[in-house]
């Protein structure tokens, strides 16, 4: 019954919580009220309503508009750019097909899955990942899970090699200096983890010459 004034209500706590004690009037910031309703909000058979504020004339019934002074100061036109803006979704009005990237968002928000046509609206592609993860069973979550972890400790480990390899080679300041600094980083790669054929790719090396380095060291 209320649900009008919670949102006139809410607009305005935003935009009174986000100004400082003593800030001037033109630091409030323009607030977008996005309603998504599962239930009808007054009278209307559109999904997607939009409301503004707007300054007429009684008698000439002209719009008002900012002033020349303030058009340059806020880069705006009307008081309505500065003033909240607000959007109500009525789900439940929505006809289940999608033509354009918002009403596949509204699509996703009343069937609770993707619509089956190509996915073309930002940020939908991720809660098709997602849905691919929650539909996975315990086993194939820690898996993948694991799979993820392994891939960051991949990127760690060829990160730090290259960086030791630098930091060697920079300080010996001498090809003894660098040599050794890469073996030494060869050695390290090996020891978290990565594999013989990655570590020869990294430091543009033979694979037989990291085996080599590696029977050194007793690794292998």
């Amino acid at each position: 019954m209320d649900y009008f004034q919670r949102m006139l209500y809410a607009s305005s706590k935003v935009i009174t919580e986000y100004i400082a004690a003593g800030e001037k009037y033109a630091e409030v910031k323009k607030v977008y009220s996005v309603n998504i309703l599962y239930f009808d909000l007054g009278q209307g058979d559109d999904y997607l309503y939009k409301g503004e504020t707007n300054f007429r004339g009684l008698r000439n019934n002209d719009r008002l508009r900012l002033s020349p002074t303030q058009v340059r100061t806020f880069g705006k036109e009307y008081p309505s750019d500065l003033y909240p803006e607000y959007y109500l979704i009525k789900v439940n009005n929505f006809d289940d097909v999608a033509k354009n990237s918002m009403e596949e968002w509204v699509y996703y928000l009343k069937n609770s899955e993707l619509p089956p046509v190509t996915i073309t609206a930002k940020g939908l592609d991720k809660v098709k990942e997602r849905f691919k993860y929650d539909k996975m069973d315990a086993t194939q979550k820690r898996d993948y899970d694991q799979y993820l972890e392994s891939l960051r400790v991949s990127d760690s480990a060829i990160e730090t090699a290259k960086y030791e390899a630098k930091e060697e080679g920079r300080e010996e300041g001498r090809e003894q200096g660098r040599e050794e600094g890469r073996m030494e980083a060869i050695v390290n790669s090996y020891k978290e983890g990565l594999e013989i054929p990655t570590i020869a790719k990294i430091f543009s090396v033979s694979e037989e010459e990291v085996r080599k380095i590696l029977q050194e060291k007793d690794l292998i």
